[in-house]
């Protein structure tokens, strides 16, 4: 069976009009160039450059907290951008690495719903320190 064979029902369920929907101006309509573009974003390398790390450590450990639309009342560090980053890279290196193993300031916090960073993420996160903020 199609996997949009009750996606017609549904809508029509919600009280939604297929005819209408289908004269929706294009930009409510989900076009296929965006979803392959959602697709393409979770196949980003790990590699030591800023982009790979915010995608690989910062968005999914860090942002939830440290990021500009926080809604967490610490927001003491913001790692929002690239130079915040690298202001707190020694921080943010031993937050990942030596206190997620001693339980001294881990971050993301031991009781956080983000997910610890692994050990292969922090090696990188060293390596770009290590190329002075170069992507490499």
């Amino acid at each position: 069976m199609h996997k949009f064979f009750f996606l017609p029902l549904f809508l029509f369920s919600c009280g939604i009009d297929l005819q209408k929907l289908n004269q929706a101006p294009s930009a409510l309509r989900i076009k296929k160039s965006k979803l392959d573009s959602i697709s393409v974003r979770q196949d980003i390398k790990l590699v030591a450059s800023y982009e790979s790390l915010k995608f690989h450590l910062l968005e999914k450990s860090c942002l939830n907290c440290h990021g500009k639309e926080s809604s967490v009342a610490l927001k003491t560090v913001d790692l929002s951008t690239k130079e915040m980053v690298i202001k707190y890279a020694d921080d943010i290196y031993y937050s990942i690495t030596e206190g997620q193993e001693t339980g001294i300031l881990p971050m993301p916090p031991l009781d956080s719903s983000s997910p610890i960073p692994s050990m292969e993420v922090g090696e990188v996160f060293k390596k770009w320190m290590d190329l002075n903020y170069v992507d490499g």
